[in-house]
């Protein structure tokens, strides 16, 4: 199956598919290249998801039901950068259950970006998805749209995923959206870790969460043998709420 999504670093790429990505073309235009074959057509639904007009909007919105899983895909993608996305609220969660995994995760990737608080339960249940690009798309998304109810399966799935970059993925957002509450227990898992990145992040959340009582912990890590966690920790030592 040929892979029709964007890569994630490059929201706005000039080109696409191997052709221009016509963002100056008027939503008229872009109807009609619709009709072409392939890239041309492709890019034209990819430049919607940039155009204010509500016209540009209703053209996704007949595309992510479309029955050619390749425009079905770049449509959901699409909303997700659309000005007014969030009106299609319904579509993009509708392509969550989507029969094709690639729309699926980029129906993830479209939820997060529009922080649709109504995807969340579905966001939620893709965690427990058997493909591990679902589970690494839905909990970025939850990230985006963070509940603290969401915290017990993020942490499981930190803890547990078979996949190494989907528990990368389940620590960023555990890093991203820790609380009072939960910072705790985070640091209590990390601040032992073998990895120096989980280290220097259980130094960060010192920074921002610890208290006197912690001290005897940040002088410990100030002493850790990876130099990036010292330098995390001494910065951490810096703040007046340790002394």
């Amino acid at each position: 199956m040929l892979d029709l999504s964007m890569p994630s670093d490059d929201p706005k790429p000039a080109q696409a598919f191997g052709v221009p990505v016509p963002y100056k073309a008027s939503v008229e235009d872009l109807r009609a290249r619709l009709e072409l074959p392939g890239p041309p057509a492709w890019a034209a639904c990819l430049a919607l998801g940039y155009k204010t007009e509500p016209e540009a909007l209703a053209l996704l919105a007949a595309l992510a039901k479309n029955p050619e899983w390749s425009m079905r895909n770049l449509a959901v993608q699409a909303l997700g950068t659309h000005p007014l996305g969030a009106q299609a609220a319904e579509l993009v969660i509708n392509a969550l259950a989507d029969p094709v995994l690639l729309i699926v995760r980029t129906a993830c990737d479209a939820a997060g970006r529009l922080r649709l608080s109504a995807a969340r339960t579905r966001l939620a249940a893709l965690l427990g998805s058997n493909e591990p690009q679902v589970r690494f798309h839905a909990v970025r998304a939850l990230g985006e749209i963070w509940t603290p109810e969401d915290h017990e399966a993020v942490w499981t799935l930190s803890r547990k995923d078979k996949a190494e970059f989907v528990r990368k993925e389940a620590e960023r957002t555990l890093r991203r959206t820790a609380s009072a509450q939960t910072w705790r227990r985070i640091f209590d898992r990390w601040k032992l870790d073998a990895l120096p990145r989980l280290r220097v992040w259980a130094c960060e959340l010192l920074s921002e969460f610890g208290q006197g009582g912690d001290l005897p912990e940040l002088r410990r890590l100030v002493r850790d043998r990876n130099a990036h966690v010292r330098k995390a920790a001494e910065l951490a030592a810096s703040h007046r709420h340790f002394f």
